[in-house]
This record gives structure tokens, C-alpha cells and sequence, in this order.
């Protein structure tokens, strides 16, 4: 009786840290999604500013691959940005796992779910695997929207030719941030 008991306090014990293990996991995940959303962010306005919608695309071409490979370094975890409407299909293709996710994102968002809420986590003892949806907000339709610009829908043929990710609307789910870490 004393062995039973004394197995389930250490099950406890390590649910309790397995539990922390994971808060402490979701924290440096997003803490790395901040980051490369306020290392891409100045850049893609100064594009902006100096010349427009076709300036940011090439900016998100060249610069934000970049700064994903950097941070990837640096944090040891491995970044990138997914959508079931891939704009760079060569780095941008979700996983099956990465699909459901945003597949269930789309259907909380429709569902009126507001859109700082879509967090998915994936805990397992050799990884841990996190997602945070990406919505459409006004200044993304000018790359992404229905009605995009004659240069800009040249510049986005120039830098992705097998682009996907356009035809959005205001709010929709445009795609992730994915974060994952071996453990």
C-alpha cells in the first residue's frame, strides 16, 4: 500500500512539473513570435513608407526569411510562418498537424472567437510545438486582399510564383506563427 501511494505522489509530483515545463514552454515560444513580429514590423513600414505595398513584399521576401533563420538560431526554436493559403510554398506548407490547427482556427474565428485567442500547443515529452493565428487586418489587404494593384500583384508573381495568398478578406484567418522545440 505504501509503494501505490508513494507512485501516485510522484506521478503527481511530476505531473505538477510536466505542467510547468509546458507553461514555461508556451511563454519562450511566443516570446519568440513577439519578437519576430517586432523585428519584421519597422521594416515592413519603412517599406511601406518609401515605397508602398511593392516595397514590403519584397521586404517579407528577402528580410523576413532572414530574421526567422536568426531567431531560430539564437532561441533554439525553430520558427516559420504556415497557411492553408501558402504565399511561399516551399517554406510556408503546414503540416498535418499545422493544418488542423488552422483548419479549427478558421472555425473559432467564425465561430466569434476574438482573434488574440488562437493558441494551439502541442506538449510532448520530446517536443514541444506551438501555434499562434494570424488575422487579416486592413493594412494586409494591400498584398493579400481581393483588389490588389497591377505592381503589386507583378511584384508578388516576381518573388513567389506559385503564390496562394491572396483573396482575402478583413479578419480572416491569413495563416501562423509555428514554433517548435525539441525537448
Amino acid at each position: 500500500m505504501k509503494n501505490a501511494v508513494a507512485i501516485g505522489l510522484m506521478s503527481l509530483m511530476s505531473m505538477g512539473a510536466w505542467a510547468t515545463q509546458t507553461e514555461e514552454m508556451r511563454q519562450e515560444g511566443l516570446s519568440v513570435i513577439k519578437q519576430f513580429g517586432s523585428t519584421l514590423k519597422p521594416s515592413l513600414k519603412a517599406a511601406m513608407q518609401a515605397g508602398g505595398p511593392v516595397a514590403a513584399v519584397a521586404v517579407c521576401a528577402n528580410q523576413a526569411p532572414r530574421i526567422a533563420a536568426q531567431l531560430s538560431e539564437q532561441s533554439g526554436w525553430q520558427l516559420r510562418r504556415v497557411s492553408l493559403k501558402p504565399r511561399n510554398t516551399k517554406m510556408a506548407q503546414a503540416d498535418e498537424w499545422e493544418i488542423q490547427v488552422l483548419t479549427e482556427f478558421e472555425q473559432r474565428l467564425l465561430a466569434g472567437a476574438a482573434p488574440q485567442s488562437l493558441v494551439a500547443e502541442q506538449p510532448r515529452r520530446e517536443e514541444y510545438r506551438l501555434m499562434k493565428g494570424i488575422v487579416v487586418d486592413k493594412v494586409c489587404l494591400q498584398c493579400h486582399g481581393q483588389q490588389l494593384a497591377p505592381e503589386v500583384r507583378q511584384a508578388i508573381v516576381e518573388h513567389y510564383p506559385s503564390d496562394q495568398a491572396t483573396g482575402y478578406e478583413l479578419g480572416q484567418l491569413r495563416g501562423a506563427f509555428s514554433v517548435r522545440r525539441s525537448l
